[in-house]
């Protein structure tokens, strides 16, 4: 116990830092901070594999973001499927699919 005690004490040490990260972080926030709105896409792939075969998914997100009234529409096409989803404020719209066509509503926290 008191061995477990004073490893707690010793706590983590903080992951490393490069100086030049950080001003470029830095920089882009101060850019971003300018901009009223902006568009954007990303193309992503997912592979897992395991013993007996392996997998990809293919996304690709386009949306567009509008900082000065607080809204963004997503479209994200997913193996066939298009998922579209809205933030107005700190309300999200999810357009579901299937059997109920319609969108659910999530009060989103301001902390995000």
């Amino acid at each position: 116990m008191v061995l477990l005690a004073g490893y707690g004490a010793i706590g983590n040490p903080p992951p490393p830092s490069d100086d030049r990260a950080l001003t470029v972080l830095n920089e882009t926030t101060a850019d971003v901070d300018l901009v009223d709105s902006y568009r954007l896409e990303q193309e992503t792939v997912v592979r897992a594999q395991r013993q007996d075969g392996s997998r990809s998914v293919h996304i690709t997100v386009s949306g567009a973001v509008n900082r000065s009234t607080r809204r963004m529409a997503m479209k994200t096409p997913v193996e066939g499927t298009t998922k579209h989803s809205y933030l107005d404020e700190f309300n999200g719209f999810k357009l579901c699919g299937g059997m109920w066509d319609d969108y659910v509503v999530e009060n989103l926290s301001r902390d995000h």
